[in-house]
């Protein structure tokens, strides 16, 4: 499901790519590994891109527009995408973000 984008700048830590976020999964996860993040909430993938960025992380995939770019056959990744009930849902109100993205 899509994480609560949680705006409120005193909320900041619950926020799925918070720095206390990302430390735990740099610790966690195996050299290599991918993150893979959706959302609709443009201010929630804006924070995400800036806070990967400082930790040094590395874009294999961006999109500001996920089902565009199916739509499109502009999707590299060969798996498909998988929908979850949030983003079916809200998918009508407009685009849906998406990026993959791993440590170095």
């Amino acid at each position: 499901n899509f994480s609560d984008p949680w705006p409120k700048k005193k909320h900041e830590k619950r926020r799925l790519t918070s720095d206390a976020f990302l430390d735990v999964y740099k610790e966690i996860l195996k050299e290599g590994s991918v993150i893979e993040f959706k959302t609709d909430n443009r201010s929630l993938f804006e924070y995400s891109l800036k806070n990967m960025n400082k930790y040094g992380m590395s874009f294999e995939y961006l999109t500001l527009n996920l089902h565009a770019d199916i739509d499109a056959g502009k999707l590299d990744n060969e798996e498909p995408n998988i929908m979850t009930e949030y983003e079916q849902k809200f998918m009508v109100n407009g685009p849906i973000y998406k990026l993959i993205a791993k440590f170095n």
